[in-house]
């Protein structure tokens, strides 16, 4: 078995005895990251469903922000991954209300079944991170895994209506844009 077919496995494995946040400790466990997350989006708002955090692990959520306070904006725009290296040295950023903060970033979009855009499942970090292959390849994996915690969860309806704004990613051509 390869190691990423025992990843996901564990990952399953997590997520059907305790849930999407065992499964995201699980998943934190596997990057070097400090923080792994899973946020939807409502409207204008970034909501944090389940925040894993290293080193303090009694803390499971956030507060909610308004998205583009958040690098999660970059995947609503485009609904494609998105990662920062180092956010002190990377002109994406420049700006960013998040870039003296969070120097490394890697997340991806949580898609419906009919490819709207849900919201994102990420990793971040204080400091910078190399972003490598394995981490890609396993966030790849269990999104779609993630997406069905999630509407099992009653988190997202089964019958989500989004706004027109989170169906198609915004152009970066579009007013407001950071």
């Amino acid at each position: 078995m390869s190691v990423k077919a025992k990843l996901l496995s564990g990952f399953r494995e997590a997520l059907d005895e305790g849930g999407l946040s065992r499964a995201m400790r699980f998943l934190n466990q596997s990057v070097a990251y400090r923080f792994s997350a899973v946020y939807v989006f409502s409207g204008g708002t970034l909501q944090n469903v389940c925040l894993i955090d290293k080193l303090e692990p009694e803390v499971s959520k956030t507060d909610d922000i308004p998205i583009e306070e958040s690098y999660c904006a970059f995947i609503r725009r485009t609904a494609r991954p998105f990662s920062v290296i180092d956010s002190l040295n990377d002109p994406r950023v420049d700006g960013h209300s998040k870039q003296p903060i969070i120097h490394s970033y890697y997340g991806l979009p949580l898609l419906g079944a009919a490819g709207q855009l849900l919201g994102t499942v990420c990793h971040f970090d204080y400091d910078t991170r190399p972003l490598v292959e394995e981490t890609v390849d396993f966030l790849d994996a269990v999104a779609p895994l993630i997406v069905g915690a999630l509407k099992h969860g009653s988190i997202i309806p089964p019958t989500t209506n989004p706004s027109q704004s989170e169906m198609k990613p915004k152009s970066p051509s579009d007013k407001g844009v950071a």
